[in-house]
């Protein structure tokens, strides 16, 4: 639950900012969607097909063979961060387990990424 709640967090820093940028409305309702449209407020660069289903990242199995590969710059906790927020929201019946480790990991990159969001989107413009 703790990484569920801090992926919903990220999804709200994203949709509730106090400086949205104009017809922000489209966005709301595709996290995807609307992490590429503040990308560059940001200041990452992720490829154009993250939010691809067919790029994407669907199971937990398939997240947690990525945490290994994945380097700890931004661009990667926010794709990771994005990733998470699909495979926890969409099914609760997974076949892989999260070591203790991993969710160290995982609870490390959500924090990060909603703390970035709050430092490029929540200060005065």
């Amino acid at each position: 639950m703790h990484l569920s709640r801090g992926c919903v967090l990220f999804e709200s820093l994203l949709n509730r900012n106090p400086n949205p940028k104009s017809k922000h409305e489209d966005q709301k309702k595709d996290l995807g969607k609307l992490i590429a449209y503040y990308q560059k407020k940001m200041e990452i660069n992720l490829p154009g097909d993250f939010a691809s289903k067919s790029t994407g990242i669907s199971t937990l199995g398939k997240l947690l063979a990525e945490l290994k590969k994945r380097k700890e710059v931004i661009e990667d906790s926010i794709l990771m961060t994005f990733w998470l927020r699909n495979v926890l929201a969409h099914s609760l019946a997974w076949e892989d387990r999260i070591d203790q480790e991993s969710y160290r990991k995982l609870y490390l990159i959500v924090l990060t990424s909603c703390i970035h969001v709050i430092n490029c989107l929540w200060r005065n413009p």
